[in-house]
């Protein structure tokens, strides 16, 4: 029998526990509350960093001219949320609002019905639960991405010079962090991991915009990053270091959706495929040559403008950009006064016939690398290199249907002021004469069509480089398969013919594979 005193006891007890409960109780309805979906009943997915764009919360809310949900939004890049674009949409700066997880499923049959109604439904309910969300729970920080892996194999001897073997390879993994702050403010963050530099094979000179960089890997051979985890008791492993590549880090803020003002880390708004790099969104294995030999630079650090407004059923929108250029170390530190300027004017219309967008880029700055050196004055910085170059570019995109063609032409001029590089590319191998003023392009044409066959979208491109140290003409095409919407399969044979060197090594030819998927 329990004693008075028992009793007690067992009472409060209990009533500490039932205390309790209703406190975690009234936690975890206070944190269901903080986390609840919109007034739609699904969760946004977090809105797409643009970089062709003006997009802002207000803005996206404004139906088009032309009845598309976008009036406010210039032009979008498609691997910039955990989301995939429908497969006619593939490696084009996209005109729609983001998709969430459960919206992409619908789109993965290329329904332009479907395609439109959940665009439309996406971009009313993100107007409608932004500041709520922001006034509940504050700004929140998204983390998604994609990465891919391929496999190569050369086809023909010459192809041995770049690609000895068939090989298997991690190529890419790329990291978004986004925040919505709140107010018009918004951020974005893009890092790539990469197992370089462990494996870099010996002298290798890099290019940039056809031009030396004064800078240069000089081995004897292959660098190699290996060290001890210093976690792992007893015997010791071995473990390889990579890099961490910076993509992008910026800040903005929206004005209106005729200005938003950026300033960081920045891609460089020019042509299609810079913009939409994600391996998910662009329909080959690897970038045209046109674009390879970075003839505008792929990224700036500095300050960036843009919008866009409407003159009947035409988009018109803009790119300015002033930045420090490009440099050895431009992601941090200019090496001269002088800032390099750009900018971007582009055309888009649905109403025609299909999607068309026709855009003109250019780009103007200084290359500076400087050393150390001492004169009568003490340290100084002396100039071992330095150049100017002026770029141009044009790019061209129709999509009719499930027909897709789009094109881009570049175009950059180097003069040199000081410390004209030697070691020119020649016939016969590297030469000892003076690197002339140079004048390089590229240009490339492809062609798809999605077909209703599982799919599946044929390809074909023919792509061109001129300029130094080589020339290349590409022939590259294949099948590019979305099973589901956030994994694409590609298969590609691909056809290279160097200009401008020894017979025995004039063409090489590549058959890759590619399984690339978004996160």
């Amino acid at each position: 029998m329990k004693t008075p005193y028992s009793i007690v006891r067992t009472l409060r007890e209990h009533s500490a526990a039932c205390a309790c409960s209703l406190l975690l109780a009234t936690l975890v309805a206070n944190v269901s509350h903080a986390q609840a979906p919109s007034d739609t009943g699904k969760e946004i997915a977090p809105r797409p960093e643009t970089p062709n764009s003006s997009e802002s919360t207000s803005a996206s809310s404004e139906p088009s001219k032309s009845g598309a949900p976008d009036a406010g939004i210039p032009e979008r890049s498609a691997m910039e949320q955990p989301q995939s674009t429908s497969p006619d949409k593939q490696n084009s700066e996209t005109t729609a609002d983001a998709s969430t997880p459960q919206d992409t499923a619908a789109a993965v049959n290329g329904s332009k019905a479907t395609d439109a109604a959940v665009e439309a439904e996406v971009a009313a309910a993100t107007a409608d639960s932004g500041s709520a969300a922001d006034a509940d729970q504050g700004s929140r920080t998204n983390f998604y991405g994609f990465a891919d892996f391929m496999f190569a194999a050369p086809l023909n001897k010459a192809a041995q010079l770049t690609l000895p073997y068939s090989t298997f390879a991690v190529g890419h993994l790329n990291m978004y962090m986004s925040t919505e702050l709140g107010g018009g403010w918004r951020s974005l963050a893009e890092v790539r991991f990469m197992y370089t530099p462990h494996g870099t094979d010996a002298t290798q000179s890099r290019l940039i915009g056809g031009a030396p960089t004064n800078s240069s890997i000089n081995t004897t051979s292959r660098v190699d990053n290996t060290t001890i985890d210093p976690t792992q008791p007893g015997i010791q492993a071995p473990i390889r270091w990579g890099a961490i590549d910076i993509q992008r880090a910026w800040l903005e803020y929206t004005l209106s959706e005729y200005l938003t003002v950026r300033a960081g880390q920045f891609l460089t708004p020019y042509g299609i495929w810079n913009v939409d790099h994600g391996s998910p969104t662009i329909i080959g294995v690897h970038m045209p040559l046109a674009v390879a030999a970075a003839l505008f630079p792929d990224r700036q650090t500095g300050l960036e403008g843009y919008g866009s407004f409407y003159i009947k059923d035409s988009q018109i929108g803009y790119h300015l950009t002033l930045s420090n250029g490009r440099g050895p170390i431009d992601t941090y530190r200019d090496l001269d006064n002088n800032k390099a300027i750009g900018g971007r004017l582009f055309v888009k219309n649905d109403a025609l016939l299909g999607h068309m967008a026709f855009g003109l880029s250019t780009y103007s700055g200084k290359y500076t690398d400087t050393t150390l050196g001492f004169g009568t004055s003490g340290p100084t910085q002396m100039v071992t290199l330095q150049y100017k170059e002026f770029a141009l570019g044009t790019d061209l995109k129709w999509e009719w249907q499930n027909l897709l063609i789009q094109g881009e032409a570049l175009m950059d001029e180097v003069h040199y002021l000081a410390g004209r590089p030697k070691n020119v590319w020649s016939m016969g191998g590297f030469g000892t004469s003076y690197q002339p003023d140079i004048r390089n392009w590229g240009a490339y044409g492809l062609i798809g069509y999605r077909t209703p066959l599982a799919g599946l979208m044929p390809y074909f491109a023919v792509d061109r480089y001129s300029g130094t140290p080589f020339g290349y003409t590409a022939y590259w095409g294949g099948l590019n398969w979305r099973p589901i919407a956030r994994v694409v399969l590609k298969a590609q044979y691909t056809y290279f013919h160097l200009l401008e060197t020894r017979p025995d090594t004039a063409s090489y030819s590549l058959f890759e594979t590619q399984a690339a998927w978004s996160f």
